[in-house]
């Protein structure tokens, strides 16, 4: 089993632990992170003591366990998987481009919290660690995406979240597949 985490936050780091009479241990499967050093240095964001934290409770047991696979952008994970760097929400966010066949498909990871930003990619949210550079990602994955064969598997969006970006006469906007 495999778990590749696009986005360095507690609620998403945290899962491959369990707790026991002894603390919390990793489960036995590999982790996937990527660029771990941005967890790991102070940056005068008013979340470094919190990313500290969960760097220390739920990433390095998982590490020290011998279950992780730090990797960086050049990192092949597999034919048709591509990894996208995409900076500005949390340390070592990327996004996970797949390709099988004639189709494609693309996890947004935490770079799309609400199909409002779709629409308004410069909006962020309160969770993005470097707003500007959060918004300017945002801004290039959208127009990347504007009326491309990809589908978006957003991690955020409530209910289905497979869907395209398109453009027509009113703006840009998400569409839900059928």
């Amino acid at each position: 089993m495999c778990c590749v985490h696009t986005c360095m936050q507690i609620m998403w780091v945290g899962i491959q632990n369990y707790k026991t009479g002894a603390g919390f241990q990793p489960f036995r499967m590999h982790n996937i992170f990527f660029q771990l050093e941005g967890m790991q240095k102070q940056t005068g964001n008013p979340f470094d003591e919190y990313i500290r934290l969960v760097y220390e409770d739920s990433v390095l047991p998982v590490i020290q366990s011998g279950q992780s696979i730090i990797i960086d952008s050049d990192f092949d994970l597999g034919k048709g998987i591509t990894i996208l760097p995409t900076p500005g929400h949390s340390p070592g966010h990327f996004c996970i481009e797949l390709r099988a066949k004639n189709s494609r498909g693309i996890l947004t990871g935490d770079v799309l919290h609400n199909p409002i930003q779709v629409c308004y990619p410069h909006w962020t949210t309160m969770f993005c660690e470097d707003k500007e550079k959060a918004n300017e990602t945002r801004i290039k994955l959208v127009d990347y995406l504007t009326d491309s064969d990809i589908v978006v598997l957003a991690a955020h969006f409530a209910g289905t979240t497979a869907g395209k970006i398109v453009a027509d006469a009113n703006g840009i906007k998400f569409n839900l597949l059928d």
